[in-house]
Order: C-alpha cells, then sequence, then structure tokens
C-alpha cells in the first residue's frame, strides 16, 4: 500500500494523527486544564468579539429601522461587500506575510473598525422617497359677447327712387360661464439606488465590514502560529470570544431598547477596542518564517483536487452564514421580536452553541475529520432554516439556534486547522485569507443575494423553507460522495 493511497485514506475517515491512547483520561484533561501561555490571546478573542456582540448583531437593524433601507438594496451592498472580500482578504493577507507586519496591520484595523461605526451613525436617513410635487389649478372664466355673430335673410340690398327702406338683421346673444377646477398628484416613487444617502451608506459600511471580517482572519492567524509553539488547540482560544459575544449581545441589545440610540453601545465598543489595541502591543506576533514566493506556493495548493473540493464545501455553508449574519436579526424583527430577542439569539448561539462545540472542536476533528464535519455543518443549516420557515413568534428562535455551534463552532475551527495544514511555509496569512474568503465573502455573497431577493418577493418563511430543502440535498450529497470515496480508497488499500 503506497503513502499516497494511506493519506487519501486518512483525510476521509479522520485527520491523520497518532493513535489516541487512553481517550477518557484525554478527555478529562482537556476540560480541566488551561494553556496559560495563550491567556493572551483568550483576552483578544474576549475583547474582540465582546466588543463587536454589542454592535455587529444590530448593523442590519440599524440600515432597516434608520436609514430605512429595503432588503433588496442591503442585499446588493451586502453582496458587493463579500465578493470584495475574495479581492481583499488575500490581498491584506499577503501584504501581511510580505512585510512581516502582523501586529502593525492589526492595529491599524482594529482603530478603523470603531472610526467608521461611529460615521455609520451619523449618516441621514434614505427620504421616503417620491419624486414630484401635487399639482392643482383652477380657472374661472366669463364672457359676454354681443353682435359678433348676426345673420340676414337676404345678402342684397335693393334701393328704389324716392322710396325708403331697410333691412333687418337678427342678432343672437351669447353668454358663457366656466367654472373649471383640476386637482392631481404627480409623483414617482425613488429607488434606494437613486439617493446619495444609500451610496454614502455602501461606502462606510463596506469599509466597517471589511475591518471587522479582516482583524478575525488575522487574528485566526495569530492564534494558528502559536499554537504550534504552545501546544494550544484553537477551539479553545476562539471559544473565550464565543463567551464575550453570548454575554454582551443581549447587553447591547437591552441598552439600545432603553437608551433608543446606539451611541452607548459604540462607546463600549470603543473602550473595548482600546483595551484590544493595548494587549495586541504585549502580544508577540513575530512570525519566523518568511517568503518571497508567496504567490506560487499558494498557487500550488490551490491546484489540488481535494483543496478544491473542500473549497466547494466551504462556499456551500458560507451561503447558509450569510442568512445567519445579517438577515436572522432582519426576520426577527419582521415577526414582531424587539433587539432584547435579537441579543438572546446571540447568547443561545454562544453559550450553547459555539463554546461548547468550540471546547471539543479538536477532539471531534480528529474523530470525525473534515468532511464529516463539513456534511453535519450542511444537515444542521437544513434543519435550522426548516424550523425558521414555520415560525411565527420571535421567541421560538431559540430553541435551535444551538445548532450554530455546529455550523459556526466545529466548522469555523476546522477552516482554521485545515487553512494552517495546508499551508507552505511563510504563506499562513494568504491561506487563510484565502478560504475565510470564499466562507465569508463568496459563499456569504450568494446567501445575501438569495436573502434579500427572496425576503422582499416570496417573504422570509418560503425563502427559508426552500434555501433549508436544498442544504439537506446537499448534506445527502456531501454523505454519499464521502461514503464512495471511503469505499474507494478502502478497495486500493487491500490490492
Amino acid at each position: 500500500m503506497d503513502l499516497q493511497r494511506v493519506e487519501s485514506l486518512e483525510f476521509y475517515d479522520r485527520i491523520p494523527t497518532e493513535e489516541i491512547a487512553n481517550e477518557e483520561s484525554q478527555i478529562q484533561q482537556m476540560c480541566c486544564h488551561i494553556n496559560k501561555k495563550m491567556f493572551r490571546f483568550k483576552m483578544h478573542y474576549f475583547l474582540l468579539t465582546g466588543g463587536l456582540g454589542l454592535i455587529h448583531p444590530f448593523l442590519a437593524v440599524i440600515a432597516r429601522d434608520r436609514l430605512k433601507l429595503s432588503a433588496s438594496s442591503f442585499a446588493s451592498v451586502l453582496v458587493f461587500e463579500q465578493f470584495l472580500f475574495v479581492c481583499t482578504k488575500p490581498a491584506i493577507g499577503y501584504i501581511t506575510d510580505y512585510f512581516n507586519k502582523l501586529k502593525t496591520v492589526l492595529c491599524i484595523i482594529a482603530i478603523g473598525q470603531v472610526l467608521f461605526f461611529f460615521i455609520l451613525l451619523l449618516l441621514p436617513p434614505i427620504p421616503d422617497g417620491t419624486d414630484g410635487e401635487p399639482f392643482s389649478e383652477t380657472h374661472n372664466l366669463t364672457a359676454c359677447n354681443l353682435c359678433e355673430n348676426s345673420r340676414m335673410d337676404e345678402n342684397k340690398l335693393k334701393i328704389f327712387e324716392n322710396t325708403t327702406g331697410g333691412s333687418e338683421a337678427r342678432k343672437e346673444s351669447h353668454y358663457y360661464s366656466v367654472n373649471a377646477s383640476n386637482s392631481d398628484e404627480i409623483s414617482r416613487r425613488k429607488t434606494d439606488f437613486e439617493t446619495y444617502q444609500f451610496w454614502v451608506f455602501a461606502l462606510v459600511f463596506i469599509t466597517l465590514d471589511t475591518c471587522i471580517n479582516v482583524i478575525f482572519t488575522l487574528s485566526d492567524t495569530a492564534c494558528c502560529e502559536n499554537m504550534g509553539k504552545k501546544g494550544a488547540d484553537y477551539g479553545k482560544q476562539r471559544l473565550w470570544g464565543s463567551f464575550a459575544w453570548g454575554l454582551l449581545a443581549p447587553v447591547g441589545g437591552a441598552i439600545t431598547d432603553f437608551t433608543g440610540d446606539y451611541i452607548v453601545t459604540g462607546i463600549l465598543f470603543a473602550v473595548l477596542s482600546t483595551i484590544m489595541i493595548w494587549n495586541i502591543l504585549k502580544m508577540d506576533l513575530r512570525k519566523p518564517q518568511f517568503s518571497k514566493d508567496i504567490l506560487k506556493k499558494v498557487g500550488t495548493v490551490m491546484k489540488e483536487k481535494e483543496f478544491l473540493c473542500f473549497e466547494l464545501g466551504v462556499f456551500v455553508n458560507g451561503i447558509g452564514l450569510g442568512f445567519i449574519w445579517f438577515y436572522l436579526m432582519w426576520f426577527i424583527i419582521s415577526i414582531g421580536g424587539n433587539r432584547l430577542i435579537c441579543g438572546l439569539t446571540q447568547t443561545v448561539q454562544s453559550f450553547l452553541g459555539e463554546i461548547p462545540f468550540m471546547f471539543f472542536s479538536g477532539w471531534m476533528l480528529k474523530r470525525l475529520g473534515y468532511w464529516n464535519v463539513m456534511m453535519l455543518s450542511l444537515l444542521a443549516y437544513c434543519v435550522r432554516f426548516l424550523w425558521y420557515s414555520q415560525l411565527h413568534s420571535p421567541w421560538m428562535a431559540l430553541p435551535i439556534d444551538w445548532t450554530h455551534g455546529v455550523t459556526y463552532g466545529v466548522f469555523y475551527a476546522s477552516l482554521a486547522t485545515y487553512a494552517k495544514v495546508k499551508s507552505k511555509r511563510g504563506t499562513e496569512t494568504t491561506m487563510q485569507a484565502v478560504i475565510a474568503a470564499t466562507h465569508d465573502g463568496l459563499g456569504a455573497g450568494i446567501g445575501n443575494i438569495i436573502a434579500g431577493v427572496g425576503f422582499d418577493y416570496i417573504g422570509a418563511q418560503k425563502t427559508f423553507l426552500y434555501t433549508g430543502i436544498c442544504f439537506g440535498c446537499c448534506a445527502i450529497i456531501s454523505l454519499c460522495a464521502a461514503l464512495l470515496q471511503k469505499k474507494k480508497n478502502a478497495a486500493n488499500a487491500e490490492i
């Protein structure tokens, strides 16, 4: 049995690793042990994700209620933004790898996200768009014409000598009185795209969300780079962010409902970001690996069939992420929910979903492997969206939100780990950016198109229903493909 076949078999069965000995004792140690060497990374994820938890779940609500955007116009911004991520993430990753300035780039982007959030709050709403003015006109006309029309019985006049005579003309008089009144309203509905407010919003929002997405990619790179040196598990660092998100998202929602504005949550976001920047400056983020052949090395990996298949699965999962990131809050508000319920959905997603699943993500990846985790994620999206399609009470969204632990907690950990495994020396940031761009950019962009257009034209429930069915089909296809490949590899191994 050659080495290539063995590696392929292991890839579909589980991640290549040494045999797990004494599994129960390892799990017990995993639950009790805290790696203090990674404390600053835990703190970084807590501050970063906690600060964003105060404001990010409500960006769609700001666009809907404060700026008066329609679902379709907001979707167009999201689509352009997500597709832009396909370019911006790898570009910033390449720059960071080339100049080896991870700490500097992190600080600049952290400042940028705070700045552009406050600019977003200053934007004026789109006017209630009718183009034109009401028209009203009244005319009074009176006329009296005498002797303008006359008629004679004969058109000849005879004159006789020594005779007097004449002709009689029959006269008609006409009197006119006209009272005319005309009142009308000539108007045309303006689209959001015809207002300058929309384009200013698009520019500010895209810049803000680019900063948010890139800072997560760079943070994951820094974490994965230090995991090997300090014997840590990615999921155990990242779960601190989920803890902060679940804790502070409902706080942000409650504060916003109480104050009626986002200024207070914005200030808290700025305070946490300032502490985060201080923590970044204290971290050792220098990479020992450096390469000037970044594009060549990344291109070699991207040509592999295995990598392309994985990217396809990442893309499909990204479509579901596009729904959850922005349109879940939109949906909850539309069926009568308030910002507190929006925040509580984040709490359930974090404490019952992301945190426990991220904690055991390393163990699950070793036992299941990347492909089985991908299939479970697709199945979880199917169940979740079908549940949403039947909802009429916003509170009933909470019981199903634990599945976010599968679709994001475990699956996102598998993305970061897979990117680290596949990256060549000196290309770690770029490879993380490429996979993240497929998930958060291309996939989420398509998801935003489907959600935005579907919400406007067929309604939220039907959109979730049809999308959930599609995810169920994708999960079945993924399972069949994995089983066929496993059977094929097992047959090849026996030869």
